[in-house]
């Protein structure tokens, strides 16, 4: 497994290329209508938040393939390594595996018994992969509760 953070911000980086060139992105954009019918690279962010950067990586690595493509057209070179493309991969399956039990936490009628059964499902569910990502993922969840425990 590749370092997360530099990994992060090679996509950012990719991103950002095809966002600030309208060739460059008229290109991709090409390959993703004529293998998906519409756009999907158009609304994604750069913002560090956990939310958009599993949108950002569920449409990356949707057009993974249409990518290299496009790289080929443009003359750039591969922006990310096979184990990079590995990495963001451990990243989505993780954050997708919590999402929708987080925001369950969040709701406005959550309560800390609800949290509680909430974060042991969590728990539960990490436990079944065995990424690197997700392993630190669940080690700093685990911390987290028992700083929360103590604190009650």
């Amino acid at each position: 497994m590749t370092n997360i953070n530099e990994t992060i911000e090679k996509l950012k980086g990719f991103v950002k290329l095809y966002r600030k060139s309208s060739l460059k992105n008229a290109i991709l954009q090409n390959y993703v209508k004529s293998e998906f019918g519409c756009e999907k690279m158009d609304d994604l962010d750069t913002k560090a938040g956990w939310k958009s950067l599993l949108a950002l990586l569920e449409r990356f690595l949707d057009i993974k393939s249409i990518i290299s493509k496009a790289l080929i057209d443009i003359k750039e070179q591969q922006i990310l390594e096979n184990v990079e493309f590995e990495t963001l991969t451990e990243i989505a399956t993780g954050l997708k595996s919590v999402k929708s039990d987080l925001e369950k936490v969040c709701s406005r009628n959550a309560t800390l018994l609800t949290a509680e059964g909430v974060f042991a499902f969590i728990i539960g569910e990490l436990n079944q992969q065995n990424s690197e990502f997700v392993k630190n993922m669940k080690c700093y969840l685990v911390q987290s509760h028992v700083s929360l425990v103590r604190l009650m």
